[in-house]
């Protein structure tokens, strides 16, 4: 996904690499959150569309194998997943996320509601802005910042 033109920064060789993980872990500002295995991403042979992860299978594979490689890397506990262009599901928000959490070990799942949670959010789907979406520049990011 690194090397793929439309993926934001291919000049930037290994950007998406796991050298930081465990000195941003440790120091107690960073998380490191699942974010699934591979995004079902295009560029590794996917179609693009999170939503299409709607078996134990392919869910078991995006969610709970991310989470342990995670897990192992960075030596604490990846418990935030991060659905991946904000593809959310019934399957995955109803079924495989509350059903199977002492299996991938998430407690909360976050989609792109664009607004801040609310008491009735679902814990397996919590809004959350991204740049994108919700800005596209610095300036985007502080007019956002200064409404919340």
């Amino acid at each position: 996904m690194e090397r793929a033109p439309d993926c934001g920064y291919p000049e930037q060789g290994a950007w998406l690499g796991e050298d930081w993980w465990v000195e941003a872990a440790g120091s107690g500002l960073w998380g490191i959150g699942n974010h699934s295995w591979d995004h079902v991403h295009h560029a590794v042979g996917g179609s693009d569309n999170f939503t299409r992860v709607d078996s134990y299978a392919e869910a078991d594979r995006e969610i709970r194998a991310a989470g342990a490689y995670i897990n192992a890397r960075v030596g604490g506990r990846c418990e935030l997943f991060a659905f991946p262009f904000g593809h959310v599901n019934g399957y995955l928000v109803h079924e495989y996320l509350p059903g199977r959490a002492g299996e991938h070990g998430m407690v909360a799942a976050f989609g792109t509601g664009g607004r801040a949670i609310q008491s009735d959010d679902s814990v397996w789907n919590l809004p959350r802005l991204v740049c994108g979406e919700h800005w596209n520049s610095p300036g985007g990011l502080e007019k956002v910042l200064a409404s919340a």
